[in-house]
């Protein structure tokens, strides 16, 4: 797993890409019932290794407790045409071991990081 990109705004993170690159991972990736067919040229997908792609939205909101579900979204070029493809629909994260432990990892880094913020201060400096 390799993070591609993140999209920041106004100093929070937004949401990640990031690449699938485990073979039990790829292998999931590839079921993916939306990425079958290209619908641009009605070919098999079959996507390169590198264009196996995941967009997860709010990556450091923390997973509800309890919950079955983490979602994310993936996205990769038709090995046809190389037009970009996009699954409508939300993939369950669950099945993405390596990107689950990023994002546990991710999580808990940025709670470390606000928990020193709100040590030190709401600037983080100093007590005067």
């Amino acid at each position: 797993m390799k993070l591609v990109r993140k999209n920041v705004k106004d100093g929070y993170m937004i949401s990640i890409t990031v690449r699938v690159e485990g073979e039990y991972e790829k292998k999931g990736y590839r079921a993916i019932p939306g990425l079958q067919k290209c619908p641009h040229c009605g070919k098999p997908v079959n996507p390169k290794d590198e264009d196996m792609l995941l967009t997860i939205p709010a990556p450091l909101a923390p997973a509800i407790p309890g919950a079955a579900l983490e979602l994310g979204s993936a996205i990769t070029r038709c090995s046809s045409c190389g037009e970009e493809v996009r699954d409508h629909d939300q993939c369950d994260l669950m099945s993405f071991p390596e990107v689950m432990t990023y994002l546990t990892n991710l999580r808990k880094a940025a709670a470390a990081k606000l928990a020193r913020a709100k040590k030190g201060g709401s600037r983080g400096g100093k007590a005067k």
